[in-house]
C-alpha cells in the first residue's frame, strides 16, 4: 500500500475506532471491496490516471449514499 493510502486507512480506521463503529466500517469496507473487484469497468474507473480524485469522491459520494 503507498503511504497516501496508508495515511487514508489509518485516518478511517482511527475515525472508527473513535466513533465505536469498527464493525460497521468494516462490513463498508468489505462490501466496497467485492464489488470493485467483481467489476472490471470500476477497476479500470479507479486505477485511471485521467479521473481526478475529486471525481472518485464525488462518484463515491453519489454511488454509495447508505455507506457511512
Amino acid at each position: 500500500m503507498d503511504s497516501m493510502s496508508s495515511r487514508y486507512a489509518l485516518a478511517m480506521f482511527d475515525i472508527a475506532v473513535e466513533k465505536d463503529k469498527l464493525p460497521f466500517v468494516l462490513e463498508c469496507a468489505k462490501t466496497f471491496r467485492k464489488l470493485v473487484l467483481s467489476n472490471k469497468e470500476l477497476i479500470s474507473y479507479f486505477s485511471s490516471r485521467f479521473v481526478t480524485q475529486d471525481e472518485h469522491e464525488k462518484f463515491i459520494d453519489e454511488t454509495f449514499v447508505g455507506f457511512d
